[in-house]
């Protein structure tokens, strides 16, 4: 069973976030991560279906210069569905998510969310039977440092609770 810890609503100081509400019913979990060097996770389950993840994550590490190029120029205006070859210049970018075997992309584009643009890639991690749903912020301007946040649960789930994810998102308070 998993440990959780009662939370507010509100989550502050996590990257460029200042301020984000998080819906009823998510709590801060208390399981540990696998994460690795200088990465940090912060995981929030839904209490009742803790399946249900919002997540924010930096990877500890700046990714590499062509990647950072490609990702700085995709956030460009305007707001657009990603290409393929846009995707694959990106595969340095979306880790896991870059390999089809384990997830398969259902879609990517950009969007501006209180003026920060940002990248949303959405699919199934296929073995897991997960939809997930990820952020991607270009957190100093360079490219090369990029904080995630992002919604998995179950395939069967995911729809009953993304809405609130949504809702979450257009709560953010930029730094």
């Amino acid at each position: 069973m998993m440990n959780m810890q009662t939370t507010t609503n509100i989550v502050e100081d996590i990257g460029q976030i200042r301020k984000i509400r998080l819906p009823d019913g998510f709590v801060e979990s208390s399981r540990q991560e696998n994460v690795e060097g200088n990465s940090s996770l912060r995981t929030f389950c839904f209490a009742d279906d803790p399946d249900v993840r919002i997540c924010f994550f930096y990877r500890g590490y700046c990714v590499n210069e062509p990647t950072a190029n490609q990702f700085r120029k995709t956030l460009e205006p305007p707001v657009h569905v990603l290409s393929e070859d846009e995707l694959a210049r990106l595969t340095d970018l979306f880790g896991d998510k870059s390999n089809s075997r384990v997830f398969s992309i259902a879609g990517a584009r950009t969007e501006m969310i209180f003026g920060m643009p940002i990248l949303v890639l959405e699919g199934t991690y296929d073995p897991f039977g997960e939809r997930n749903c990820t952020v991607h912020l270009d957190a100093d301007g360079s490219g090369r440092f990029v904080q995630e946040i992002f919604f998995q649960a179950p395939i069967n789930r995911y729809l009953i609770y993304f809405s609130r994810f949504a809702d979450c998102l257009t709560s953010i308070e930029w730094k």
